[in-house]
C-alpha cells in the first residue's frame, strides 16, 4: 500500500473520530483529571504518558484532542534522544504508531493499515506546564473482540514525575489514571486520581536488608517485567522503572 494512500486513510479515521461518525466511541467526553498542586511541585517537570497495547486480535485507533491545561500548557513531544533520558529499556519514543502532540491531537495505533510504525507496544510521552486539570476528549474506531476468546486491545494514560516514575493512583494496576479496554460488547473506560505520590520501591540499606523485605522485592521485579512489551497482549502499563 501506498504511503499516499496510507495517509488518506489515517487522515479518515482522524476525521471520523473528531465528527463523531458512527463506529467510534465518544462516551463521557472530555475527561478530566485534577492536577491541583502540581505546579511548583518538587516532583517536576510532570509528563503525560499515553499507551496502546495490541491486543491479539482487531486493531484501533485512538484520538486524543481538545486538551486543556486548566491554565496550563503542552510543552515538547518526549523523545529517547532528549538530553534527560529516563526511560530504563533500549526504546524509540515515542513508540510504536504514535503521534502528534497535546497542541492538536495525539494519534495511537495499532493498525499496520493506518501506520506502517504500529505495533504491540505504542506510546507518546509529554512533557505539561500543569495548572488545576488536565482534560481531553477521547474518540476511537471500536473494533471489539470478545476476550473470552482473544485478548483485546488497551489504552492507558498515565502521568509521570521528572524521574519517569508513574504517579501513584487507585486504579488496580497503582498507576493508570485512565483505561479503555476495547472488549466486546462496548469499550470499557476507566479513570482514577491520583494523590501526587509515584510508585518506586525505594532500595532498601543494609541495615533492612532481609528474608522479611525479599518477597516485596521479588512483587516488584515481577511487575516490572511481566508489564514489558511482548509480542502478545500485555495486560498491564510497560511502567518506567
Amino acid at each position: 500500500m501506498s504511503l499516499r494512500k496510507k495517509g488518506f486513510q489515517l487522515l479518515a479515521v482522524v476525521s471520523a473520530c473528531l465528527l463523531g461518525a458512527a463506529g467510534t466511541a465518544r462516551a463521557a467526553n472530555p475527561y478530566v483529571f485534577s492536577t491541583a498542586g502540581f505546579a511548583g511541585n518538587s516532583d517536576g517537570p510532570f509528563f503525560l504518558d499515553f499507551q496502546l497495547f495490541s491486543g491479539a486480535a482487531n486493531d484501533n485507533t485512538v484520538v486524543l484532542n481538545s486538551f486543556n491545561f486548566g491554565g496550563g500548557a503542552p510543552g515538547a513531544v518526549y523523545t529517547q534522544s532528549a538530553s534527560t533520558s529516563f526511560i530504563p529499556l533500549p526504546a524509540v519514543e515515542p513508540a510504536g504508531g504514535a503521534s502528534g502532540s497535546a497542541s492538536s491531537a495525539i494519534i495511537l495505533t495499532d493498525d499496520p493499515t493506518m501506520s506502517s510504525n504500529a505495533a504491540a507496544f505504542n506510546e507518546i510521552i509529554e512533557v505539561f506546564t500543569p495548572g488545576s486539570a488536565v482534560s481531553f476528549d477521547f474518540n476511537s474506531s471500536t473494533n471489539l473482540t470478545n476476550s473470552t476468546t482473544a485478548a483485546p486491545d488497551e489504552f492507558s494514560f498515565a502521568i509521570l514525575d521528572h524521574n519517569g516514575d508513574e504517579l501513584a493512583t487507585n486504579a488496580p494496576d497503582g498507576v493508570s489514571l485512565m483505561t479503555a479496554t476495547f472488549n466486546q460488547p462496548a469499550i470499557t473506560i476507566d479513570t482514577y486520581t491520583t494523590s501526587l505520590t509515584t510508585t518506586v520501591v525505594p532500595l532498601p540499606s543494609a541495615a533492612w536488608m532481609s528474608l522479611a523485605i525479599l518477597p516485596l522485592l521479588a512483587y516488584a521485579s515481577r511487575r516490572y517485567f511481566s508489564a514489558r512489551p511482548v509480542a502478545c497482549k500485555a495486560k498491564a502499563r510497560r511502567t518506567r522503572r
